[in-house]
């Protein structure tokens, strides 16, 4: 089930994956980082970048610790759809979770807390986060 503000956004899969990866690390990511996060080669990543800079949802600056090196940063109207994103996506989670019975509940939080303790340490996820 899509939210409604995803549907809105309307980018691509790829873009949309590196809004999640700009999103989730916090802070600006140089294109490097964010082609090993995603994949994807070098040129790959640039091209992504600057769709989402044509949509005004990503923005270039200079890394001030590498001149040679472009960060990656969302603008603050990206921030905002994601945050409405992120609470839209909650709302939803929270509609199906009231529903469910209790056995199930506990069933789910019992796979929820085994997949966390998979996760911890896995070079699988993203490292930083919200």
């Amino acid at each position: 089930m899509l939210s409604h503000e995803v549907v809105q956004l309307d980018v691509p899969r790829g873009q949309m994956k590196t809004l999640f990866i700009l999103w989730t690390a916090g802070k600006p990511q140089t294109m490097g980082r964010l082609a090993e996060a995603l994949g994807v080669s070098l040129g790959s990543v640039t091209g992504l970048v600057d769709g989402l800079v044509q949509r005004g949802l990503v923005r270039r600056e200079e890394d001030p610790a590498d001149r040679r090196q472009k960060l990656a940063r969302l603008t603050p109207t990206a921030v905002a759809r994601l945050r409405r994103m992120e609470r839209e996506r909650s709302l939803i989670a929270g509609r199906l979770l009231r529903r469910m019975q209790l056995d199930d509940l506990r069933a789910l939080r019992q796979g929820l807390v085994a997949l966390a303790a998979a996760a911890e340490g896995s070079s699988l996820v993203a490292g930083g986060g919200r």
